[in-house]
């Protein structure tokens, strides 16, 4: 299934700086990128695991999926409360179970992060640096949270390219 875009990000910039723009299109590009690295892996590829305790690419798509309310949750947070303290959250949160197929996976990373994009893109300029302190990492905001948000897609976009690059040994 092609993708089309998100309907609300098709004009945004006479609300939200080039700046945030960009980072916008670096957040919008995450679910095409991992939908090019499955493309053309067979069905067993999708939950093949290297080992015991290793993720599928399956596995990093579920959870980049489940990451997007949560993530959300605490920006709405930073939105309407001053400075406040906002909890961290890992896999047991973001859990990466798998029970649907990888293209329907794909497609649910796409339209959380359809919501999620929306969702940044009524943020006003000035509110991208709305304080708040993570209970581990300490002081930030808005902007940094949604770097943050790219930095982790990152990591798990370049582990779905390894775990893509490990299936093609063994096949």
């Amino acid at each position: 299934m092609g993708y089309s875009g998100f309907s609300k990000m098709t004009d945004i910039s006479s609300t939200v700086d080039t700046h945030y723009i960009v980072l916008l299109q670096q957040m919008r590009n995450a679910p095409e990128r991992l939908a090019a690295i499955a493309r053309d892996l067979p069905k067993a590829a999708h939950t093949w695991q290297s080992g015991p305790e290793t993720w599928s690419i399956s596995n990093v798509v579920a959870h980049l999926a489940s990451t997007h309310r949560p993530f959300m949750q605490r920006l709405h947070r930073v939105l309407t409360e001053e400075n406040p303290t906002v909890v961290s959250f890992g896999p047991e949160v973001a859990r990466p179970e798998f029970e649907v197929d990888l293209d329907i996976l794909i497609e649910n990373f796409r339209a959380g992060r359809e919501e999620f994009l929306d969702f940044l893109s009524g943020i006003e300029p000035a509110d991208w640096n709305r304080p708040a302190i993570h209970e581990k990492t300490g002081p930030t905001a808005i902007e940094l949270q949604v770097k943050d948000i790219i930095q982790h897609d990152s990591v798990h976009i370049d582990q779905a390219e390894i775990i893509v690059a490990r299936w093609g040994t063994i096949k």
